[in-house]
């Protein structure tokens, strides 16, 4: 029962509860996924953590490396000036006759 016993505030006056064991542990906040997942063996959640950073990471360089190949694949144009494609090729001189 110690921890649990009424309480008065000493400000106000309002009297309160001291909150249980399980409501200490519902409010503790996980900072793993495996900690969401319920693994609480450190060398399981070191894994897991560990297994889950190589599949973001493959997973970045594999989207990574798609969009190097897009880009490297893809046509590249000219940029084209204002007065057509005509206006862009240099004056030649034609031969008369």
């Amino acid at each position: 029962m110690l921890g649990r016993a009424p309480w008065r505030c000493g400000s106000c006056g309002r009297r309160f509860t001291a909150p249980s064991e399980p409501e200490i542990e519902s409010r503790r906040r996980h900072r793993t996924l495996a900690g969401y997942l319920g693994i609480r063996d450190p060398k399981q959640r070191h894994s897991f953590n560990q297994r889950a950073l190589g599949a973001v990471a493959a997973l970045a360089a594999l989207v990574l490396a798609l969009g190097l190949l897009r880009y490297c694949a893809s046509s590249t144009r000219p940029p084209e000036s204002e007065g057509g494609p005509a206006s862009a090729l240099p004056a030649v001189a034609q031969p008369s006759g």
